[in-house]
């Protein structure tokens, strides 16, 4: 306070004296014999206008450059900002619940593992004018395509469907979706197969399908038929399959939040969860749509978006699973920190990353770390300055083993916009990043306009042989 007053003071002499010697010496060079009225005018009530007007104005651009964010501005409010479900309870275990990602099997374009995507990021692999998608102005439109889903692999798809009399009316943006499944199912149903014959205890596999909404309008009961008879009807093991629509990006991390929960909460005897996502908007339907929204990424529109494709299936199970297991690989999941922006990204004026940062201290805080043990931070985040420049700003000198370029990777910037599943293929790269640094990652997801989220992706360390045993 006192600092503050020192500076409004230099200010205010500085400008009573800049006004005065101006203005003075204007009268003396005229000959100028100023009134009383002149003297309370020039001399009095300019500098102070000036003065004023100069701290309204710096008080307006700081407010601009830093908002008052409800879940920043104090440990009591923290959270206020959160969506409707809050993601932090109030038991201490609940905030501690984990689940440990043993593996996971990604497609995207730029490859079909998660160091590959790490990699394009590096390298500046972006997408490319697409040989088909036109804009509304009749140019090539930018996509993340994948370069394998042939024609003849997607005509494949749809024969299988209809020899099965599973022809549901599935356009081609939900048969390309399906292929996507075809490319990451089979290596993660071989890896979890590996996995359960690893283990002595009989334990329960659990396959959940996260599907977009434009997908679940196929029928969940045709879909479920498709998958159990093209993939499931053949394992070995007994399994469960859930099916749950999800309309956006915060609705695929709250089915990931609640089954983290739970599993804090299951038996002892082992599970192995899948969890599945897959989505295309690389068709002609999203071109449409995107284009009349004004969402579409074009030369004439730069903070529009670019529309991907993508699949993933992560291979989660409880820690306590793979002690008893005696299973040291792997990275373990934090639950998800949410929260909502006051205005969209997308408005106009600077973004701040005070959102993100509270979300990221406030799990940092509850792992009992700081921000210099953070060795990476992975995004969703694809090429909008609105959201490179969000994350950017979240990051400070805090994160002291965070090097902008090398350690810093916006994933949709390689595979577009690949929502609602984004979160499944980040999460498969920060769990590739956490394995190869040795340390803790911060997953974070900003591509939505308002919602907000972040995840600690940490190495799994079992505890010493002693305290492990089970009970």
């Amino acid at each position: 306070m006192l600092a503050l007053a020192s500076r409004v003071l230099l200010t205010a002499l500085l400008t009573f004296a800049l006004v005065w010697a101006l203005v003075l010496g204007w009268w003396k060079a005229n000959d100028f014999a100023p009134t009383t009225s002149d003297l309370l005018l020039c001399l009095g009530a300019l500098p102070l206008l000036l003065v004023g007007s100069f701290w309204l104005l710096r008080g307006f651009i700081e407010h601009l450059k830093n908002p008052a964010s409800p879940a920043a501005a104090t440990p009591e409010n923290r959270n206020a900002d959160v969506d409707s479900r809050p993601t932090c309870r109030s038991d201490a275990a609940d905030r501690l619940a984990e689940l440990l990602l043993l593996g996971a099997s990604v497609v995207a374009r730029t490859g079909s593992s998660a160091e590959e995507l790490l990699a394009a990021v590096l390298a500046g692999d972006r997408p490319k004018p697409d040989a088909t998608l036109r804009s509304g102005e009749g140019f090539p439109i930018f996509t993340a395509r994948l370069d394998g889903l042939t024609p003849e692999v997607l005509v494949d798809i749809e024969a299988e469907l209809a020899a099965a009399g599973l022809a549901c009316g599935a356009g081609p943006e939900q048969v390309r979706t399906l292929a996507l499944v075809d490319e990451v199912l089979p290596s993660a149903l071989a890896q979890a197969s590996e996995w359960l014959h690893q283990w002595a205890t009989p334990a329960t596999l659990e396959l959940l399908w996260l599907i977009p909404e434009s997908v679940a309008a196929v029928g969940r009961d045709c879909l479920a038929a498709w998958l159990d008879k093209r993939y499931m009807h053949v394992l070995p093991h007994e399994y469960e399959l859930h099916l749950k629509p999800v309309a956006d990006e915060s609705e695929t991390l709250r089915e990931l939040d609640e089954l983290i929960l739970r599993a804090g909460h299951d038996a002892i005897q082992p599970t192995l969860h899948l969890v599945l996502g897959a989505t295309s908007h690389v068709g002609e339907a999203t071109t449409e749509r995107w284009n009349a929204e004004k969402r579409l990424f074009s030369a004439n529109h730069q903070p529009g978006q670019i529309p991907g494709e993508a699949g993933a299936c992560l291979l989660l199970t409880s820690p306590r699973t793979a002690i008893a297991t005696n299973h040291e690989a792997g990275a373990t999941l934090s639950r998800v920190n949410a929260g909502r922006r006051e205005k969209p990204a997308d408005a106009r004026g600077r973004v701040s990353g005070h959102l993100l940062a509270a979300l990221i201290d406030d799990l940092l805080v509850h792992r009992k770390l700081v921000a210099s043990d953070v060795g990476a931070l992975i995004a969703d985040s694809d090429h909008r300055d609105t959201r490179i420049g969000e994350l950017h700003a979240a990051l400070d000198d805090r994160f002291e083993a965070i090097d902008p370029i090398e350690d810093c990777h916006p994933i949709g910037t390689v595979c577009g916009t690949v929502s609602p599943i984004a979160s499944l293929i980040v999460l498969a790269c920060a769990h590739a990043k956490a394995q190869s640094t040795g340390g803790p990652v911060v997953y974070v997801s900003n591509q939505d306009p308002m919602s907000r989220a972040a995840m600690l992706v940490t190495p799994f360390s079992p505890p010493p042989a002693t305290e492990s045993a089970p009970s």
